[in-house]
């Protein structure tokens, strides 16, 4: 393990044990039996800059739809968008793709309140026996948000408290790589999650599982209300609920059929 991350993640659990709070019966039924498991097969080598290659080492790879699972009806001119997830070596990926007929942003640097200000995707990650968990906002210009919450009740408080006191849950040092990319009618992100930040004593990430959700703010260049989507079968509008989250199996990939 590389000894400046280590000493980050160290630093970052020791920082937020004071704030921890007695999880209530929201934060205790996040612990049901998973809805949605998944297969997170291991990846080809790929360059980090070359989308091509990037697409291509994914593309065998089962991919988890975004939806507005709440809804009886999705909203009109509902844009879709997929999440394909693979590890390589010590590594997680993850590679979100989205249509998107006005892609706006008005984000200008990392730490920001994203979800205001534009279209952006949130990766919601944890391992299966902690109480912490990391989620990770990207715009399309490549701006990033990094918070830390040492368990499921502090969102819980947080919105209690009108979401007063949120920054002090603010990731500064950079923990993930990130790429992302705008096509014609579409944009895509990239994710590099270093697997130590989850499996703290795990030699291999092979046979490791993960709980993982990916939801999307899509914006519009006019007033409309952004529309809400999750790769989570959410039942009611809550990004952080952590009982519809995938649980990840990261697995070799199957023998290819011939």
């Amino acid at each position: 393990m590389r000894e400046g991350l280590k000493y980050r993640l160290e630093k970052l659990r020791k920082s937020t044990q004071d704030s921890t709070v007695l999880q209530d019966l929201h934060s205790l039924r996040q612990l049901e039996a998973p809805k949605v498991i998944m297969r997170g097969e291991e990846l080809c080598s790929f360059a980090w800059e070359d989308w091509n290659e990037i697409r291509k080492a994914f593309e065998n790879h089962a991919d988890l739809p975004l939806h507005q699972w709440w809804k009886n009806v999705e909203d009109v001119h509902f844009e879709s968008g997929s999440v394909r997830i693979g590890w390589r070596e010590d590594k997680i990926y993850l590679l979100a793709s989205m249509e998107d007929q006005s892609v706006v942003t008005t984000a200008q640097r990392n730490g920001e309140r994203l979800w205001e200000l534009g279209d952006v995707v949130e990766i919601f990650i944890k391992s299966l026996d902690a109480s912490e968990y990391y989620e990770l906002q990207v715009a399309p210009n490549g701006c990033t948000l990094q918070l830390r919450y040492p368990d499921a009740s502090a969102i819980t408080t947080l919105r209690g408290l009108k979401m007063k006191g949120w920054d002090r849950f603010i990731v500064h040092e950079s923990i993930f790589s990130i790429r992302s990319r705008v096509d014609d009618k579409k944009w895509h992100v990239l994710v590099e999650i270093p697997g130590e930040l989850l499996f703290f004593d795990h030699a291999s990430l092979l046979g490791c599982s993960c709980r993982i959700s990916v939801s999307r703010y899509d914006y519009w260049e006019d007033a409309r209300s952004p529309h809400l989507s999750s790769t989570s079968p959410h039942s009611e509008m809550d990004f952080h609920r952590q009982k519809d989250w995938a649980v990840v199996e990261l697995v070799k990939p199957r023998p290819s059929i011939t």
